[in-house]
């Protein structure tokens, strides 16, 4: 995972680098150097981010195909 994969993936997830960062328990300053691209994105925390994105995604099909509730006057 890129620098600006991490970003967007963190964006599309509605996260900050701070949320992210106590997610996984590491400090905001590591997710800023992966992101910043000092030190490359670990392998664990692209497919964390990754399985994220697929439960998002997931979510968010599934809200889709949920009808409201209709109110039926009782």
């Amino acid at each position: 995972m890129t620098p600006d994969q991490l970003s967007q993936s963190l964006t599309q997830l509605g996260m900050t680098q701070a949320d992210y960062a106590r997610l996984i328990d590491v400090s905001q300053k590591t997710v800023w150097m992966w992101v910043s691209g000092r030190t490359p994105v670990p392998k664990l925390a692209s497919e964390h981010l990754n399985l994220l994105l697929e439960l998002d995604n997931l979510h968010r099909r599934a809200m889709g195909r949920l009808k409201p509730e209709t109110d039926s006057g009782q």
